[in-house]
């Protein structure tokens, strides 16, 4: 068995080493690591931090701290009018510049123009959410929109330029600061709100300047002189994002954050806290490769727009890397995800586990199809996603009405999966016919992905079902059947 796996091991390393060599395919994946390397150290600190969190903050505060960033990130999402999405479209360097001068430029307008609303309507708001105790840090929602939308205009303007490697330093300094004090605002305040607030902004914060004061001093096209009618035709020029995607981003980010928003209306900004510690679970996949993959895609994609086959070529080679990474993981979760909760975030943590359970399949529709979305802004055709996210809206408000008028939660994580699953794949479908992808050279491999994935998880189950094997020996079981699935089947995604 050792010999067999030495010789598998072999083969994989010379396998990489020549891929990586060639001048075609494995460039795309070469430049999703230079991306990865940094969001794995990211997400590994992330990971670790999670058990230390869990136990030193309640489920109510985190409930509470969620609250704020759920809101910070449906007004973050559309800080710069969404212009920041058209920074990758220009072929000129220098209507970039001005894409990415508007983008900065809208932040700064749309932070202000927040700043005044949440002063006025603050007593509506907090009447509206149920929750006295986000009181205090209402005031500071616009240093988070404006925090997020710095860092998300800079991100898109490293994607454009491929400086992946600074995209990695940016996350890495973000997740260090983040931690370093929700950790330690939590020994010095204890179980309180603030901690986890304040690292949160900070983190963003952290990651723009960075972004910014690298890309000042290296990239010497933005030190160019402003010309106002130039910015004025790329404002007029991609309109549409502003017009519409930006009312499609935000009913997208109000369908992302209104779970933890109705669960406290329903019922408790504990079972809020639960899903908040789920959802981080959940989206370290995601954030591990998904977010890599998503953002080399888009620049990929992008730079081959004007050739139908090559869009259509680097499309299906991202679709099955997708899938080919996200099926196994998400089965995984499904069987073991309150084993993994309650080994690591400690007993109190258990209902976020049967959570994690629920949400593991939707986790792949989620992780598959919406890298997707970038077809979307090539294409043009905005307004055509504008209404399927607001499907996913209705669907996810209805989900969870329906569980919260029952009084029952569990009912309501699954109607919310459900649908989920439903309309991602109406998502990814609809996307795919924007470019005329034929869908049948793709059912296969889906096919036969999920046969060998749903085999390994079937093992797994009926283990855990049969034996008397406590949740740390599951866990243990769980991550040996994930590196021998890497070895024997993933590895051929990753290269």
């Amino acid at each position: 068995y050792m010999i067999y796996n030495s010789q598998l091991m072999k083969k994989f390393l010379t396998d990489l080493f020549n891929r990586l060599r060639a001048p075609g395919g494995a460039r795309f994946m070469s430049d999703v690591y230079k991306i990865v390397g940094g969001t794995g150290l990211a997400q590994l600190l992330t990971a670790l931090g999670m058990p230390v969190l869990s136990r030193m903050y309640s489920e109510s505060t985190f409930g509470t701290a969620t609250l704020f960033t759920s809101l910070s990130l449906i007004f973050g999402i559309i800080a710069s009018l969404r212009y920041e999405a058209a920074i990758l479209l220009p072929k000129e360097e220098k209507d970039a510049v001005h894409v990415l001068r508007i983008s900065l430029l809208a932040i700064i307008l749309v932070t202000l123009l927040t700043a005044a609303g949440v002063w006025a309507a603050r007593d509506d708001i907090l009447s509206l959410l149920h929750e006295p105790s986000l009181e205090p840090y209402l005031m500071l929602l616009p240093v988070a929109l404006a925090s997020i939308g710095f860092y998300t205009t800079l991100n898109l303007w490293n994607t454009r330029s491929k400086n992946y490697w600074r995209l990695s330093a940016a996350k890495i300094i973000s997740a260090i600061i983040t931690l370093a004090l929700q950790i330690g605002m939590g020994i010095w305040l204890h179980d309180h709100p603030a901690g986890l607030i304040i690292g949160f902004i900070s983190g963003y914060l952290a990651g723009s300047l960075f972004l910014a004061w690298y890309i000042w001093g290296r990239d010497h096209s933005l030190r160019a002189a402003w010309n106002w009618q130039a910015l004025r035709d790329n404002l007029v020029r991609y309109r549409k994002f502003p017009l519409v995607d930006t009312w499609g981003s935000l009913v997208n980010a109000v369908s992302w954050q209104i779970p933890p928003l109705l669960l406290t209306s329903y019922f408790s900004s504990a079972l809020a806290g639960h899903y908040a510690m789920a959802y981080r679970l959940i989206q370290l996949p995601i954030s591990f490769i998904g977010i890599a993959v998503g953002q080399v895609y888009a620049q990929r994609a992008a730079a081959v727009k004007g050739d139908a086959q090559a869009l259509i070529q680097v499309t299906r080679s991202v679709l099955h890397r997708l899938i080919g990474l996200g099926v196994f993981p998400s089965l995984l979760l499904t069987v073991l995800g309150q084993d993994l909760l309650l080994v690591f975030l400690g007993p109190k943590w258990d209902t976020a586990g049967v959570y994690v359970q629920i949400l593991g399949i939707w986790m792949f529709f989620w992780f598959a199809s919406w890298p997707l979305g970038t077809l979307a802004n090539i294409q043009n055709k905005q307004d055509t996603l504008l209404i399927l996210q607001g499907f996913l809206l209705v669907s996810r408000i209805a989900s969870l009405a329906i569980g919260g008028w029952l009084g029952n939660d569990l009912l309501a994580i699954s109607l919310f999966a459900g649908t989920g699953i439903l309309l991602y794949a109406a998502y990814a479908i609809l996307c795919l016919r924007m470019i005329d992808y034929p869908l049948r050279t793709s059912l296969p491999f889906l096919r036969d992905e999920s046969l060998r994935a749903a085999a390994a998880a079937g093992c797994l189950a009926v283990i855990r079902w049969l034996l008397p094997i406590p949740s740390w020996g599951m866990v243990l079981l769980g991550g040996l059947a994930a590196g021998i699935y890497f070895l024997l089947v993933m590895r051929k995604n990753l290269i």
